[in-house]
């Protein structure tokens, strides 16, 4: 939602010697918490007497997904080199690239993906690439290295839909459906409308990220998509006097006006009172009189 914060960096930690939880076997633990501290003489330990490089702690994290976070260069290495999955997910999606995003290691970063980690993988809750990560929480080499890398600047949130959102959007689509009907990805094309790497600087008042994000060319008029529930839509629907019926279809996300009334990034910079950034978008020529259906920037700044 706009004029939060969309996440916090993360960092977990492991229970406390003495205090296991029963879930973890202790050779298990010993790997993982090897790991997250980024001892590598324990992991190699570990590893000669076959302990799993793929364990997995209660959060779906590998070994290599919390060295990685914690930026551990010399642990990253050595599970890579011997060959821990580098395309591993954890609970929520997230690959150790995104990780390390997140938490700002550029080496671990640049290891990842001179090792080919995928720059545009998405986690499972908004959508989010490592770009998105690492702009979210204004990581400035981070994002540079990335940006270097060919991540997609112009990429974007996946906006959710409810169950009757989706069904109406498939009956537009021609879409037979039956119970079975499985959703559609997250990578559809008509899902792709959420917040870009641009507004989540913006958003969060990282400056240094909004104007690297901006000199190469990020879209500074770009929306993000209000979300219809089916009965906004339905709403919407009546107020532009069109007669309903059950199977009348949605507005097509992609090309309706109606749908393109989100907030640019100068919006989510006012609203949060991020006078540095809307300053500099407003340097970059960010309309001041863009409105949304709430929203007017003039108010706003």
């Amino acid at each position: 939602m706009e004029g939060e914060l969309s996440r916090e960096p993360i960092s977990r930690e492991l229970p406390r010697e003495g205090h296991r939880c029963s879930s973890f076997g202790t050779r298990r633990q010993e790997m993982l918490r090897a790991a997250q501290n980024g001892d590598v003489r324990e992991l190699r330990r570990l590893l000669r007497n076959n302990a799993n490089i793929e364990e997995r702690n209660n959060d779906g994290a590998s070994p290599l997904h919390l060295a990685a976070m914690n930026g551990h260069e010399g642990a990253v290495r050595l599970l890579l080199e011997k060959n821990a999955n580098i395309a591993v997910r954890e609970n929520f999606g997230c690959s150790p690239l995104h990780m390390a995003a997140m938490n700002g290691h550029e080496v671990i970063v640049r290891l990842l993906l001179e090792n080919n980690a995928d720059i545009a993988a998405r986690d499972n809750e908004d959508g989010y690439s490592p770009l998105h990560c690492a702009a979210s929480f204004g990581h400035e080499s981070a994002v540079r290295l990335l940006l270097e890398n060919n991540a997609d600047i112009a990429a974007r949130e996946m906006v959710r839909m409810c169950a009757c959102g989706w069904r109406r959007e498939c009956v537009a689509m021609g879409v037979a459906l039956t119970p079975l009907t499985p959703r559609p990805p997250l990578s559809s094309p008509w899902r792709q409308f959420g917040r870009s790497p641009l507004h989540l600087a913006a958003m969060n008042g990282h400056e240094d990220a909004v104007r690297l994000l901006l000199e190469k060319n990020a879209d500074i008029a770009a929306r993000n998509i209000v979300r219809v529930c089916a009965c906004g839509w339905t709403r919407e629907r009546v107020a532009m006097g069109a007669a309903l019926t059950p199977l009348t279809p949605r507005l097509p996300l992609p090309s309706s006006p109606r749908r393109q009334d989100g907030a640019s990034p100068l919006h989510l910079a006012a609203e949060n009172g991020h006078e540095d950034a809307v300053g500099l978008l407003l340097e970059n020529n960010a309309d001041i009189a863009a409105s949304t259906k709430v929203r007017v920037c003039r108010q706003l700044s």
